[in-house]
Formats: structure tokens, sequence, C-alpha cells
């Protein structure tokens, strides 16, 4: 099993477990699991933990929405 196959069980288990909490906050549960299926497919070279994984691609495409966000706001 590669990192990006289990990152995309990590991505997986978020997307069920994202049922048990609020209506209000399923939907950014819903968010992260699709930010970590966008990058799932990314090779994460060197990590073998799959949550360790799974949270790299996210934070990585956290940053690039916060970026994107500061260039619509000054541009």
């Amino acid at each position: 099993m590669t990192g990006d196959q289990t990152a995309e069980q990590v991505a997986a288990r978020w997307m069920r477990a994202q049922r048990a909490l609020k209506a209000g906050d399923q939907v950014y549960a819903g968010r992260l699991s699709m930010m970590i299926r966008a990058r799932s497919r990314d090779r994460v070279a060197g990590i073998g933990d799959p949550l360790e994984a799974a949270l790299f691609t996210l934070l990585i495409e956290l940053v690039k929405e916060q970026d994107r966000g500061k260039r619509e706001t000054c541009g």
C-alpha cells in the first residue's frame, strides 16, 4: 500500500465520520476530505504514516486556499 492510497483511505473515513457531526460542521468536514482527495494522487515521498500523509496534503491545500484569498483581497 502506498502513502497515496492510505491518504485516500483516511479521506474516505473522514467522509463517513462527517455524518455524525452537526449539520453546519458537515460541510467543513466534507471540504477537508475533498482537499485530501484532491492531492491523494500526488506522491508524498518519505511519509509512510497514512494520517501524517493526509494531514500534510490537507495543510498544503489550506495554505494554497489562504494564499488565493490574500491575492483576491489585495488585487
